[in-house]
């Protein structure tokens, strides 16, 4: 509760204090993924500083790319902006009727997220399995997969699938830490909560557990459109990782976006942006342990 009214507190005093004479002004544009050496000018410095990958910037302040360095700027009401090597860019105020859609109000609420912090939890051999997905939220997928971290070498799990009516679907017995959902069984329906369990074979009840529902159709529908939309409006795929991915942590679709997110790792690892935001979904719905991998 304490941190929850720090931060809108915090949020409240920035708005005040931003129509007094000399207060800096509010971040428009993020760099969401750079390399080699990018430098910022902030409009009140005099001099170039070395940037880090999710600076945020303002109006006036300048951007500048050194030999074989990139950048990645995305603005919070839409456009981005790329920098190849020894480029140069002017953060400007970009008017709000030029992006005024769906996409605009993600970054916007994506931008206002705070970083999460370590957590410090580690996790010795022979513990038992700690689910990673899914664990909370909506799923657009009618048959989705599981994931979760292992125990000792060899070690057996047991998968079960609860209906909202404690009844069991199915129950599966795996040596690996990754399930696709059967082929041959029936879809899961829409709207419907269900319970997934993980546990390590011989062992009396749950070791772990996630909550989830399906998608209605029209929310389905919904977020294909927005995803369509966003394919068409960025060219590169930076950007629409990380635009999609956001998209879906909006609306709770936690797996889908932490899955999106993995994939965007895998080709680009240093990426603070990415690694940030898949910190976010693991402070929101665990296994916070986790955290502290994608903050180093």
């Amino acid at each position: 509760m304490f941190s929850y009214l720090h931060h809108h507190l915090a949020v409240l005093l920035l708005f005040l204090l931003a129509d007094l004479p000399g207060y800096a002004q509010q971040p428009i544009a993020a760099i969401i993924h750079s390399k080699g050496k990018v430098f910022i000018k902030p409009k009140t410095a005099g001099r170039w500083d070395t940037s880090a990958a999710n600076l945020r910037l303002s109006a006036g302040d300048s951007v500048r790319t050194g030999k074989q360095s990139y950048a990645a700027i995305l603005y919070f009401n839409g456009p981005e902006v790329w920098l190849g090597p020894q480029k140069s860019h002017l953060v400007a105020t970009v008017k709000k009727e030029s992006m005024r859609s769906k996409i605009a109000d993600v970054l916007e609420w994506l931008f206002e997220q705070e970083t999460p912090l370590p957590h410090g939890l580690s996790r010795g051999p022979g513990k038992p399995p700690v689910l990673i997905y899914p664990r909370y939220g909506k799923l657009l997928s009618n048959r989705p997969s599981f994931a979760w971290l292992s125990s000792a070498a060899g070690t057996e799990y047991v998968l079960q699938l609860f209906n909202e009516n404690d009844s069991l679907i199915w129950k599966s017995i795996q040596k690996d830490t990754v399930f696709n959902y059967p082929a041959e069984a029936q879809q899961l329906i829409d709207g419907v909560n269900y319970q997934v369990e993980i546990s390590r074979q011989f062992k009396d009840g749950a070791e772990d557990y996630g909550n989830f529902s399906i998608a209605s159709t029209a929310d389905s529908a919904r977020m294909a459109a927005l995803q369509q939309e966003i394919q068409t409006t960025y060219k590169f795929a930076v950007t629409r990782d990380i635009v999609y991915a956001a998209s879906l942590m909006k609306e709770e679709f936690f797996t889908e976006a932490l899955l999106v997110l993995q994939q965007a790792l895998k080709k680009q690892p240093d990426n603070r942006t990415i690694r940030t935001m898949t910190a976010q979904i693991y402070e929101q719905v665990g296994p916070l342990l986790l955290i502290n991998p994608m903050l180093k």
